[in-house]
C-alpha cells in the first residue's frame, strides 16, 4: 500500500473518530469550533463520496452509532477507494492540509512527579490541546515550546 495512501487514511480517521466520538461539545471544548466545523465538513464529504457503495454505506453508518467497533472496517474501505480514486485522494488531501496538525493530549494521572503532556523546539502551524489532571502533583508541566510560528 502507498505510504501517501496509509497517511492520508490514518489523518482522516484519527479526525472522523474524534468528531463520532466525543460529540459536538467536547470536541468544541477541546480542539475548537473551527477544528470542529472542520471535521464536521470533512466527515460530510467522505459520507458523499462514498454514496452509492453498499459495503461503504453500511461501515459509516454502523461507524456513526460504534466509531470504535466500525472503525477498521472503514479504515479499509477508505484505503481502496483513496487506492482507486486519486480525485477523492485530493479532495481528502486538502481537508488535511488546511486542518493543519491536530495535537490533543489528555493526561488523568492519579499522582504525577516531572510529568510533561508537550515538549518540542517548534510549532509553526495546527492545533494543540493539553488537559491534565491529577489527584497529586509536583513539577507537572502542560507544555513546552521553545519557538512558535
Amino acid at each position: 500500500m502507498d505510504p501517501g495512501i496509509t497517511d492520508l487514511t490514518a489523518s482522516v480517521m484519527a479526525i472522523i473518530t474524534s468528531y463520532a466520538s466525543i460529540g459536538a461539545k467536547e470536541m468544541i471544548k477541546s480542539a475548537g469550533k473551527d477544528i470542529y466545523e472542520k471535521a464536521k465538513s470533512l466527515y460530510a464529504v467522505l459520507k458523499k463520496r462514498l454514496a452509492g457503495d453498499e459495503a461503504a454505506e453500511h461501515a459509516l453508518a454502523g461507524f456513526e452509532k460504534d466509531p470504535e467497533l466500525f472503525k477498521s472496517p472503514l479504515e479499509e474501505i477508505l484505503k481502496k477507494k483513496l487506492n482507486q480514486d486519486i480525485d477523492l485522494f485530493n479532495e481528502l488531501s486538502e481537508f488535511i492540509n488546511v486542518m493543519g496538525p491536530i495535537l490533543n493530549v489528555v493526561q488523568t494521572i492519579e499522582k504525577a512527579d516531572g510529568v510533561v503532556g508537550v515538549e518540542t523546539e517548534e510549532i509553526n502551524r495546527g492545533k494543540l490541546s493539553v488537559n491534565q489532571k491529577a489527584a497529586e502533583a509536583k513539577n507537572m508541566v502542560g507544555v513546552t515550546v521553545k519557538r512558535i510560528g
